[in-house]
């Protein structure tokens, strides 16, 4: 029950975080660096709700701060993939692609890089996500009307 719940309070809080970038970058202009802009506020509220929770005290090793700095270009990475395929697009498809790979990408990692071996439950999980993405695709999600780089922006979310 608490993977389930898990899960759920994940998906709800993808689609905010796309619904908030979506909402941010139709809010700029087009000449803007809406990504820089996104990530360095984003960074900075993350920073200070950091210091808070942990009551000001910060004294990072230098595995922090190269994790840190991973985080960093990945997270940029994200949300310009994010902002760029959110104004060239199908926001549903945007999300599967998003819901998809952060639960495949992790899955498929641990089990060829870490030794874990995937449950049937797993890979039931898979299964259905990509019978789910053909019953989208049934119902007419189509990616007509979308701009050139929509598609790669849609897989640096997937990877990301």
């Amino acid at each position: 029950m608490t993977t389930a719940l898990l899960v759920a309070v994940m998906v709800v809080l993808y689609s905010f975080q796309s619904l908030f970038l979506k909402l941010f970058s139709s809010s700029r202009s087009a000449g803007e660096d809406t990504s820089t802009v996104f990530s360095i506020s984003y960074g900075a509220f993350a920073g200070i709700a950091t210091l808070l929770v942990s009551g000001f005290h910060f004294a990072p090793s230098p595995v922090t701060w190269a994790c840190g700095l991973i985080n960093a270009v990945v997270l940029l990475l994200y949300n310009l993939a994010m902002i760029k395929a959110s104004k060239g697009g199908s926001y549903s498809f945007q999300m599967i692609m998003c819901l998809f790979g952060g639960i495949t990408v992790p899955m498929v990692y641990n089990a060829l890089f870490m030794g874990e071996r995937l449950s049937a439950m797993q890979f039931a999980a898979i299964g259905l996500m990509l019978v789910s993405f053909v019953l989208m695709n049934l119902r007419g999600l189509s990616l007509r009307g979308s701009s050139k780089s929509f598609l790669p922006w849609c897989v640096l979310i997937f990877v990301t």
